[in-house]
């Protein structure tokens, strides 16, 4: 077994590797958190917490995040607001917010909703949450 790589060889492997985390990477971030399905006028808690990239220690962020909550593939938002930092005498970078799905608020039965998640903490951080309404027939009955 020869264990002599030349530069090109080095290259090529190197380069697999950084492909290889640059997808996971991509492929970590494109994905939505599936929530759950909740029903029309019931209310929906989510939270995000805060890490420092460097670090990975819970931090709280510059500002309050924010949210924008979307319906199936519509560009305009359907509520969007701040979020507010929970516990905060005994948690760092703990955000939450709670919020009725209701039609008042321009929520309806039948579709699905992505929240998307954004603070700054020295650059900017995201995340995407996503989460169906259905009517309570289409629930059963053991949710």
């Amino acid at each position: 077994m020869d264990l002599y790589y030349n530069k090109e060889t080095i290259m090529k492997k190197t380069s697999a590797v950084l492909f290889f985390l640059v997808l996971l990477l991509v492929s970590t971030l494109c994905f939505a958190e599936y929530e759950g399905t909740y029903e029309i006028d019931k209310y929906i808690t989510f939270a995000a917490p805060a890490h420092n990239p460097n670090t990975s220690f819970d931090v709280d962020l510059d500002d309050p995040p924010t949210y924008r909550i979307y319906e199936d593939d519509t560009e305009t938002p359907v509520a969007t607001g701040s979020m507010i930092l929970f516990d905060d005498a005994n948690t760092t970078g703990y955000y939450k917010k709670r919020l009725q799905l209701s039609a008042a608020n321009g929520f309806s039965v039948d579709h699905d909703y992505h929240i998307r998640i954004s603070g700054l903490l020295t650059g900017t951080a995201s995340k995407v949450i996503k989460f169906k309404i259905e009517t309570k027939a289409k629930l059963g009955p053991f949710e």
